[in-house]
């Protein structure tokens, strides 16, 4: 799953190509809101992964952090970190491993619980 902002520099664009490239069977949710939104579910369309991408809607933290366990994996595409990513310290807390992007500072965040 992906969480935050549907910007540039969350780059959940990465999230849904990457998933292109695979024969598994994985889904990709992807929770929040922004600009890209339609763009992204444009771009699941014509990756032909409209039955293994599904958009929901952003929701409270309280209520994020209900879901999070129920998910196997955190997927972190940001391009640069502007703040700490707490939601990554949320996902870890839950007990979901990370696949993150190479951002300085992350593997030291995360120690042995995501892999770049």
């Amino acid at each position: 799953m992906h969480a935050g902002r549907l910007n540039d520099n969350k780059s959940t664009i990465t999230a849904v190509e990457a998933l292109a490239l695979t024969q598994q069977p994985h889904t990709l949710t992807v929770i929040g809101k922004g600009f890209l939104r339609d763009h992204l579910e444009q771009r699941a369309v014509e990756l032909g992964l409209r039955d293994r991408v599904h958009f929901e809607r952003h929701m409270p933290r309280a209520e994020l952090w209900s879901r999070l366990p129920t998910f196997d994996a955190f997927v972190f595409t940001t391009k640069g970190l502007k703040a700490f990513g707490l939601i990554l310290i949320e996902a870890q807390a839950h007990g979901l491993p990370i696949v993150y992007s190479a951002l300085p500072g992350v593997k030291e965040i995360l120690g042995t619980a995501g892999s770049p």
